[in-house]
């Protein structure tokens, strides 16, 4: 298994300011993809953010909301395993999506938290 990357928040917004949002799109994927490894064997399978970013568009900006939500619901519930708990949940990230402008930097700030934790137990 690949190790788990500590990413660092500012540069995360930098970028995803930078490049108009796309970013974002990459970032979200990515952290779907590390969360499938560290969650692996709770019989779940978090979703490409690429297809969920996708569906977006017919769903009017309501499936990427849940994207968020089960993707927090499904790390915390797999916090336990490395020995911390997670404070968030899927329906703080799911509310936090909801905040104009601000909303996903918060969200993204969550979750580079979060999976740099997970990758300090995962990675060691």
């Amino acid at each position: 298994m690949e190790a788990i990357k500590v990413r660092d928040i500012s540069k995360v917004i930098f970028l995803n300011i930078f490049t108009l949002g796309f970013y974002n799109v990459f970032f979200l994927n990515e952290v779907g993809n590390d969360a499938n490894q560290v969650c692996y064997g709770d019989g779940k399978q978090t979703q490409s953010y690429l297809f969920a970013w996708l569906l977006n568009f017919i769903s009017f900006g309501f499936y990427t909301k849940y994207w968020y939500f089960t993707l927090g619901k499904r790390l915390n519930r797999n916090s336990e395993r490395y020995g911390f708990k997670m404070i968030e949940n899927g329906f703080d990230l799911f509310i936090w999506s909801l905040v104009p402008l601000v909303g996903k930097h918060i969200v993204a700030t969550i979750l580079v938290e979060n999976m740099n934790r997970f990758a300090e137990s995962f990675n060691s």
